[in-house]
Parts: structure tokens; C-alpha cells; sequence
């Protein structure tokens, strides 16, 4: 019974002793979210779940896996572990190591139960609470009921060898005094989203953004029309008015603009109409282009910017002449791994969603938005464009987006140290 008892006491040690050290290397490798975040993101977890969750209830929650709660947990994990492996007062370390694995199987109990990934006891290892649950935690909790210390006393006499209890305190005295003050100093420089203020620019270039593909729409345009006409100048020439009209209404189609025709002379190279001045197609309030057919023949196009409207407020839409205010390119465009996911996300209107592996809710909104996207691809809406960021830690596992997104994929360099434990959304109008 004794020598069992030493084998499970051992064993429970040496598990909290590596995990001690998984979680310090975390701490030091990784960015840690502080208690107050944690309670946000309980706090806006239970929002979106519809519930409203005390605030007492949010801070205990949030506590349990912040960096404030590591500091805690790392030192007493350690001196735990080491106190079940040495042996002293081995009635008294049975009785604390049992409570906490005890305790222990309700943490994980609640991990398993709110659909975490990971049991959290390793740092940067990941493990089912499922697994954590049935093959440690249970197993070790029941062996220790099982496989008493019998024959040992809770207190002294008889004391332990002095030079051995020693050897044994000094050191995990030490750790635990030294442990917290070494992971402030070791704490990675982290990159945090900035909080930054409202963009008031927005909104101005977003408008002058789509004048100004308004404008690139109408030149292409011009360019297919000037391409009819030289078509039309090397066909036999008609007098047919309905024929004419034919042609202009095939190159037109899809094309819902305001055109003008105008006609030179009563005598053309294209055709000889009389009473043919101006012919109407799709009319938007796009304003116009005007194609003038002289009688030698020459096309002369321009285009005709629309007068700005009202946008429902008392301020008028920009003219695409305006300058926009000054901004700066996105700062994270920088960390992008992949140089042609840069480049996409710096062309037109990008919606971009920063997630994490192990990040619920981004599991929750990436389909999503994934399958609003293709909504839109499919009814033809090309305006904007969703890309999907992953931050490091990556896995191959990695089931946040779904594997037949139509959406940009990237990823984030595992070079720096990222801050983000939640979906930080980014709208991008040419980088910026």
C-alpha cells in the first residue's frame, strides 16, 4: 500500500510539475489576455448567447484564465508538484494534492461542457477536456482516495531530515518568489488591435471609391463601343434604321447606363438614315456618354460626370474629382505571409476577419461570413471581397473557415507575439 501510494503521489507531482512549466513557457512565449479582457469576452459571449451575465459571475469566469490567474496558478502548480514527489509531511501533501485534482475535474468538467478545444492544463499543448477528464484527472483523483498514506502522521514528530527538507524548501521558496517577477520580465512584446476612433473619412471614400469605379465602368464601356463602330465601319453600309439600332442595343445589353448617339451630317460612312439624330438606351443616373459619328467618319466620345445628388442627408455625394483625406495604409498589411494575399487586400473593398484556432466565436462567425460571400458571388455582387487571416499558433487541423470557401486565406507571421484572442474585424478600402 505504501509503496502504491509513493508511485501515485510521484506521478500526480510530476504531471503538475510539467504542466507548471508548459504554462510558464506560455506565458513567455504567447500573449496572455489580461483578467479585465477575459470578463469582457465572457460578458460578450453571453450577450450573443442572449444571456446576461452577472458581473460577479463574469469576473470569476474571466479570472480563471487570465494572466493575472497564471501568476497564481504556476508557482502553487510547481510547489505542489514538487511537495507530492519529495515526500515530506506525506499525509498533509496526500490531502491538498487530492483536493486539488478534485477540483480539478470540475475545471475540466466545465471546459468540456462550455465546447473548449483544449483543457488549458498544458500552456501551448492542446488537449480535449475529454481526454484531460478521463485518462488524468479521474484516474488520479481515484488512486489517490484509493492508495492512502496508512502509517504516516499529519503532523510531526518525527520531523523529516533537515538537510532534505531543506534541499527540497529553499529551491520551490525560491521559485515561488521568483516566478511571478520572471514572467513580468519575459512577457512578449505583444500586438494588440489598436482602439482606435471612428474613421470619419470613411465614408466620404468609400463614396468616391465607387465614382470612381463608376468612371472605370463607363471608359471600358467606351472601349467596347469604340470597338463596334470600327466593326461597323467595315460593314457594307445600310440605310436600315432598325438594323442600326440593333447593333447598338446587342453592345449595350447588361449595360445599364444613359447613352446618346449623335449623329453628324445626313450622310455617314456607317449608314445613310434620315431623321436618325439620337437613339435612347438604358437610362440610370449614372449621367451620360456621347458618341458623335462625324461625316468624316470620326468617333469622338466623352464622358459626362452625373451632377452629385443628395444621400438622404443635407450633404451632397463628392464629386470623384474631390481628395480624400490622407490615410495610412493598414499597419498589419506588413505581417501578411503571403505577398499575393497583400496584394488582394489592398485592391478595392476588403472585409477582413483576423481569427484564431481556438477562438469559439470565430468558429461561430467565419461560415458565416464565408457563406454570405458566396451568396453574393452568386447573385453577381462583385463590389467587396472577404479575406480570412489566421494568427499563429497554426494548425493543420484548422477547421475555423471552411475548407470550400470562396474567400481570400492568409495568414499572419508567427514572427511577433499576437494579442488577439477574439474576431477582430478590419474593413479595408485599398489598404487603407
Amino acid at each position: 500500500m505504501k509503496t502504491a501510494n509513493k508511485i501515485i503521489m510521484t506521478l500526480a507531482g510530476l504531471l503538475l510539475i510539467v504542466a507548471a512549466g508548459l504554462k510558464f513557457y506560455e506565458m513567455i512565449d504567447t500573449c496572455i489576455p489580461s483578467w479585465d479582457v477575459k470578463t469582457q469576452a465572457v460578458i460578450t459571449a453571453a450577450q450573443k448567447a442572449g444571456e446576461q451575465m452577472p458581473a460577479w459571475k463574469a469576473n470569476t469566469l474571466g479570472f480563471w484564465e487570465s494572466y493575472e490567474s497564471f501568476l497564481i496558478q504556476i508557482p502553487l502548480e510547481f510547489a505542489l508538484g514538487v511537495w507530492l514527489v519529495s515526500g515530506l509531511f506525506r499525509k498533509g501533501s496526500w490531502i491538498v494534492g487530492t483536493l486539488a485534482y478534485f477540483f480539478f475535474i470540475f475545471v475540466t468538467i466545465g471546459k468540456w461542457v462550455t465546447g473548449a478545444k483544449s483543457c488549458g492544463c498544458f500552456g501551448p499543448i492542446t488537449v480535449d477536456p475529454k481526454i484531460t477528464l478521463f485518462a488524468m484527472d479521474i484516474p488520479i483523483f481515484l488512486m489517490m482516495l484509493i492508495f492512502r498514506p496508512k502509517g504516516y502522521k499529519l503532523l510531526p514528530p518525527p520531523w523529516p531530515k533537515v538537510a532534505y527538507m531543506l534541499a527540497v524548501a529553499i529551491p520551490v521558496l525560491a521559485v515561488m518568489a521568483l516566478a511571478a517577477p520572471a514572467i513580468v520580465t519575459l512577457q512578449p512584446d505583444c500586438i494588440e488591435p489598436k482602439d482606435t476612433q471612428p474613421d470619419e473619412s470613411a465614408k466620404l471614400r468609400l463614396q468616391i471609391h465607387k465614382l470612381k469605379q463608376g468612371l472605370s465602368e463607363k471608359q471600358q464601356e467606351i472601349e467596347t463601343l469604340k470597338a463596334a463602330v470600327t466593326e461597323l465601319k467595315q460593314t457594307p453600309r445600310t440605310t436600315d434604321k432598325k438594323a442600326f439600332i440593333g447593333v447598338l442595343e446587342i453592345i449595350a445589353t447588361d449595360k445599364p447606363n444613359f447613352y446618346e448617339i449623335h449623329i453628324g451630317g445626313k450622310q455617314t460612312l456607317i449608314l445613310n438614315a434620315e431623321n436618325l439624330e439620337t437613339i435612347y438606351l438604358s437610362v440610370r443616373d449614372m449621367g451620360s456618354q456621347k458618341f458623335a459619328i462625324t461625316e468624316a467618319g470620326q468617333v469622338e466620345m466623352n464622358w459626362i460626370a452625373p451632377e452629385p445628388t443628395k444621400n438622404g442627408t443635407d450633404q451632397p455625394i463628392p464629386d470623384a474629382n474631390d481628395t480624400p483625406p490622407v490615410v495610412e495604409k493598414w499597419e498589419w498589411l506588413q505581417y501578411v505571409v503571403e505577398d499575393e494575399v497583400r496584394e488582394q487586400l489592398t485592391e478595392g473593398l476588403v472585409v477582413v476577419m483576423i481569427h484564431r484556432h481556438d477562438c469559439p466565436t470565430c468558429e461561430e462567425m467565419a461560415p458565416r461570413y464565408s457563406e454570405y460571400y458566396a451568396e453574393m458571388a452568386d447573385q453577381g455582387v462583385d463590389e467587396f471581397k472577404i479575406a480570412f487571416l489566421a494568427v499563429p499558433p497554426y494548425h493543420e487541423d484548422e477547421d475555423t473557415v471552411p475548407d470550400d470557401t470562396p474567400c481570400i486565406l492568409g495568414k499572419l507571421t508567427d514572427e511577433k507575439k499576437w494579442g488577439l484572442m477574439s474576431p477582430l474585424v478590419v474593413a479595408l478600402l485599398d489598404g487603407e
